[in-house]
């Protein structure tokens, strides 16, 4: 994309739809932070307005990035787990409904940017409500070029009141020119979900790679760690999916062999992983940390990460921190996780609820040459295809020839 004067510059808008600022609005900040694509564009950051992310956004997003918001229902406040099906049933019928109400509120959100081309950044699909209503936004808001960005797998269309999901995916698929996934594998449930192949993308995610981190001594005397004996870290949000569980439950399995493991992380399940580590006598080998903004710092202070994902998954960046810091992995064979960790070559992958293969990778980790070669393969995986470096510049590539014709004509 040649440099052009200011007021002849391109223009991109990102948009985002969470109420927490995840792995999949890191990369979009990592995009919006790349100088070379700020040279080459007007950038602006559009999202939900909702104050926990609004708050990330501050700290996330470069101060020269324009923002912009918009005020979309909160339609998830709106039921609670006890609700009846029939409710549920009508709450999704009405939820179609606030799609036209999101995509007026998101065109005149836009308008306000000029876009020449959106980034519509979801965290999965069907995803947020927002993102598919960002998609026809786009269009009414003048926008050439429409990417959207799916992070996740895609969900399978099963119930029958989903025809209108059908519908609103046509919808979706007209307004875009390119669909980009971090995986092959979220491709693979994208074009299942009935989407064109041919305009997708793979675009692997990335992170950076991490300057010096605490000491080692340090970090683990504050964290009351053995000096000597390897110790493994989990860092994820406690919620089913993430296989705190299974976790558990295999190193119930290890018994007096079973190696002090850090979790990092809050969230809706924690009491209940203390509960059952508590039933099967784990105090001294589980390690609750909570919320920790130095969960490098926490990562390079272990010999492994370990991540039993359940599902919901896509590429995890955790793992892609962890072969930053050359540290090998324990994790589950799912989603785009395989295209991250290489068996036998980088860490070691199991099968999802397995607490039994678990166990038996983790017993395998407690061998220090195993933990060595791994993590120095990791590492240069890593340093190959994951830096994030290579993902700003894939982007900016794709970017460029979307915006080719319109750079040309200014």
């Amino acid at each position: 994309m040649p440099t052009t004067h200011p007021s002849l510059k391109p223009r991109i808008l990102v948009y985002s739809d969470c109420p927490v600022f995840g792995g999949a609005d890191a990369v979009a900040a990592a995009i919006l932070s790349d100088k070379a694509l700020a040279d080459q564009a007007d950038l602006t950051f559009a999202y939900r307005d909702h104050p926990r992310f609004a708050e990330a956004v501050q700290r996330r997003i470069p101060p020269a990035v324009a923002r912009r918001t918009a005020r979309l229902p909160e339609r998830h406040d709106w039921l609670a787990e006890q609700t009846p099906m029939a409710l549920k049933l009508i709450y999704r019928l009405a939820d179609y409904g606030v799609f036209f109400y999101d995509v007026a509120r998101l065109t005149w959100a836009f308008r306000g940017a000029a876009p020449d081309l959106v980034h519509v950044n979801d965290g999965g699909y069907p995803g947020a409500m927002g993102c598919r209503a960002a998609a026809a936004a786009a269009r009414l808001a003048g926008a050439k070029n429409v990417v959207f960005v799916v992070h996740n797998q895609t969900l399978p269309l099963r119930l029958p009141w989903e025809a209108l999901d059908w519908v609103l995916d046509r919808l979706v698929e007209l307004c875009v020119d390119v669909f980009v996934t971090a995986s092959k594998t979220s491709q693979d449930s994208l074009v299942r979900r009935g989407f064109s192949r041919w305009r997708m993308r793979v675009i692997p995610d990335g992170v950076a790679a991490p300057g010096p981190r605490r000491p080692r001594d340090e970090v683990r005397r504050e964290l009351a760690l053995p000096a000597s004996e390897p110790v493994f870290v989990m860092t994820a949000f406690f919620e089913p999916r993430k296989g705190h569980r299974v976790l558990v439950e295999a190193l119930g399995r290890l018994g007096p062999n079973a190696p002090p493991i850090v979790l990092v992380g809050d969230g809706p399940e924690r009491d209940k992983i203390v509960s059952l580590a508590k039933e099967r006598g784990l105090e001294k080998v589980l390690r609750f940390a909570g919320f920790r903004a130095d969960y490098l710092d926490i990562i390079a202070a272990c010999d492994a990460l370990v991540l039993p994902s359940l599902g919901s998954e896509d590429m995890p960046l955790v793992i892609l921190d962890a072969m930053a810091l050359g540290k090998p992995v324990v994790a589950s064979r799912l989603a785009g996780i395989p295209e991250e960790v290489s068996h036998e070559e980088t860490g070691l992958l199991v099968e999802p609820g397995d607490d039994g293969a678990l166990a038996q990778a983790l017993g395998r980790m407690a061998d220090p040459q195993t933990r060595e070669r791994f993590g120095k393969a990791g590492l240069e995986r890593f340093r190959r295809n994951f830096e994030i470096g290579i993902l700003t510049e894939r982007y900016r590539l794709l970017y460029s020839g979307l915006l080719e014709d319109i750079v040309k004509s200014r």
